[in-house]
């Protein structure tokens, strides 16, 4: 009989797993819309998720390339993020769960996370010098949250090394 922690994160990977997907899906519909409005400017009109980008396409493909760019590394660095998360929930055994690796990817997802912010924060930026130019962008990009999200991760990384470095003791006094 499974344990309430062992279904827990049974529940936990496959939400992952759905999440990971959804963003790589995202990311890829970027990238081929991205690529056939390279072709068919007109297709620019809806990029993704009714994104209309067809007036900054006609203006100039610099800041239609960079906004496209920037919109792609956004979903690309939290799919890669729910892929650490996947091997984390992967290695992760309750009998012994605090290993160096698994806070070593714990620490790399609190730094891809922040990675998200400064993305989020380069989106926002991005768009807020476009709006001043007078295009109508329906793109949002919230920020905040992705570097609170990074800190306690980054703290959750901190603390399990301490556990690691405890467990260490405990089996050599033994």
């Amino acid at each position: 009989m499974k344990s309430k922690t062992e279904t827990i994160l049974i529940v936990l990977n496959t939400l992952v797993w759905i999440v990971f997907v959804g963003l790589m899906v995202e990311t890829g519909a970027i990238l081929i819309s991205f690529i056939i409005s390279l072709v068919k400017p007109e297709d620019a009109k809806n990029l993704y998720k009714d994104v209309d980008l067809l007036e900054l396409r006609r203006s100039g493909i610099v800041a239609y390339f960079f906004l496209v760019s920037v919109l792609i590394g956004l979903t690309a660095v939290k799919s890669f993020s729910a892929y650490l998360v996947l091997k984390i929930l992967t290695q992760i055994k309750l009998a012994n769960p605090f290993k160096i690796e698994i806070a070593q990817l714990m620490e790399k997802i609190s730094y891809y996370i922040l990675a998200v912010w400064v993305v989020s924060i380069l989106l926002k930026m991005t768009i807020e010098i476009l709006v001043q130019k007078h295009f109508l962008l329906r793109i949002s990009s919230e920020s905040g949250e992705y570097l609170f999200l990074a800190g306690i991760i980054f703290i959750f990384a901190q603390v399990f090394k301490k556990g690691i470095e405890i467990q260490s003791e405990n089996e050599l006094t033994v």
